[in-house]
């Protein structure tokens, strides 16, 4: 029972770390394409 508990806690905790670089690369991402479109304008002024 107790080995049960926990995998399964060890299970959960893998999830939110993959859910959390999941979400990393999301925000590198973002900060990329926002960093583009500043250069974008200030090539354009």
């Amino acid at each position: 029972m107790a080995g049960e508990s926990a995998n399964n806690h060890a299970t959960t905790l893998q999830a939110a770390v993959q859910e959390i670089q999941r979400l990393q690369r999301q925000m590198a991402t973002f900060e990329a394409d926002k960093a583009l479109e500043h250069e974008k304008a200030r090539l354009a002024a």
